[in-house]
């Protein structure tokens, strides 16, 4: 298998709204990752997470050891190959996505943020039904927890990848087009990570986002 040439980036779509909206979509086919063949995955039936999904537990990511879903896939036509993840906060997860012998994809975060995501193969492929699908993780420390194998009929708009909240200390230190005493959302690189909320003073730590609670589906909807 070559590992050699980098493949694309996964489109990346956040927030608990719209991912539902796509993965609950009519035109979408989703595949619950516990229906899928697991390797280094477990299904997780007695956590406190909400919805269904398999992981990686604590003794393969402590042995560094790679993780594998593998499916077939469910459609005939022109989709775009995905998976809906809650990406765990200080790990590394990092997961190659294959439609038969090639790499079509790499999904990834820069920083996980105890929420759920949606990562998307920036091209669509035509299938013709039985094609092997594999995801396969790196020898991370990281969980990948995993919820639903997807077929998409389009390729999802990336969500913006990070955000900065400034506000204005005064007349005398606002940058120039900036109103004093106002809030303002500014979109940020990937790699120009930061918050601001004023001078000097730093946000108090979130508490660990919970995905809201869907019923599996027991099955995809194919052609």
């Amino acid at each position: 298998m070559d590992r050699i040439s980098d493949p694309p980036l996964a489109v990346v779509v956040s927030g608990d709204d719209r991912i539902a909206r796509i993965v609950d979509s009519a035109d979408t086919v989703a595949v619950p990752a516990f229906s899928s063949r697991l390797d280094g995955f477990v299904n997780d039936t007695f956590s406190e997470y909400a919805n269904p999904s398999v992981y990686r537990p604590a003794s393969v990511c402590r042995a560094g050891l790679v993780s594998i879903l593998q499916d077939t896939a469910r459609v005939r036509g022109s989709y775009c190959l995905g998976f809906t993840m809650y990406a765990t906060a200080g790990v590394s997860e990092v997961i190659d996505l294959w439609i038969g012998h090639r790499r079509v994809a790499v999904a990834r975060l820069d920083e996980g943020d105890n929420r759920l995501h949606l990562f998307a193969v920036p091209r669509k492929f035509t299938f013709r039904g039985g094609e092997p699908i594999r995801l396969e993780t790196r020898a991370g420390n990281g969980p990948c927890r995993l919820e639903h194998l997807l077929f998409l009929p389009k390729r999802p708009s990336p969500s913006p990848t990070d955000f900065r909240i400034w506000q204005s200390p005064g007349p005398d230190r606002a940058p120039a087009g900036r109103s004093e005493g106002a809030d303002h959302l500014d979109l940020l690189p990937p790699r120009d990570r930061r918050f601001h909320l004023g001078a000097g003073r730093r946000p108090e730590p979130s508490r660990p986002h919970r995905p809201p609670s869907r019923q599996p589906r027991d099955r995809a909807r194919g052609d």
